[in-house]
């Protein structure tokens, strides 16, 4: 397991990451692998990154960084799960906004409701309030379901939007961490990120970009 925290306005990571596996594990997935004795990390593959074009074959996807905002590849490595991170250049309320695309494999063959039935579920155990499901949305021409909540650790409040869809491949899950207070901007940060999120897998669909539901 491999994590890059740096940052402290990077604790959510942690949750993340057990949410995640929770989600597709509860699912039948492999989850179980994550947390167990580990050698040497593998070295992992990086994206080409021409001006603000993130462009990533070896994990699927490809997307415009936002303007201003730094990328970090392989922020957390974990079994089947693999998480990149765009991050904005400020920390705001003890937060740095950020957006994550987390895919996990899915050898079960969850569909997307499965997968947002155990994600609520695990959210539920987490803590989470102000849980509400938003509606469907296209990921990069799949269509997926949004979920906004809030998380609150000792002072810290963050609100999270995730965004699911799962292929024959992933579970995947583009997520916008951002300060209450930021909110409102950051959700148009993450409706642009999306619009240029495109799955780059032959079997998939041409992509075709929509806004997220409104809350």
């Amino acid at each position: 397991m491999m994590f890059s925290l740096a940052g402290s306005g990077r604790w959510w990571l942690a949750l993340l990451v057990v949410g995640l596996v929770s989600s597709v594990a509860c699912g039948g997935g492999n989850g179980s692998d994550v947390g167990g004795p580990t050698s040497t990390p593998a070295p992992q593959p990086e994206p080409t990154i021409v001006g603000s074009q993130y462009f990533f074959p070896a994990r699927g996807y490809e997307a415009l960084i936002p303007d201003g905002w730094n990328s970090d590849a392989n922020i957390v490595v974990a079994g089947p799960l693999k998480i990149d991170g765009f991050f904005s250049p400020d920390e705001v309320d003890g937060v740095q906004a950020n957006i994550s695309v987390s895919c996990e494999e899915n050898p079960s063959g969850a569909s997307t409701e499965q997968y947002v039935e155990n994600r609520l579920g695990t959210l539920q155990e987490l803590a989470s309030t102000d849980l509400k499901t938003l509606g469907s949305v296209s990921v990069g021409g799949v269509q997926g379901q949004t979920v906004s909540y809030t998380l609150t650790r000792g002072p810290t409040t963050i609100r999270k939007i995730d965004v699911m869809v799962v292929t024959s491949t992933c579970a995947w899950t583009v997520a916008l961490a951002a300060a209450p207070s930021e909110e409102t901007q950051n959700r148009e940060v993450l409706d642009r990120f999306l619009e240029s999120f495109h799955l780059i897998d032959g079997s998939l669909p041409e992509p075709t970009a929509t806004s997220m539901p409104a809350s």
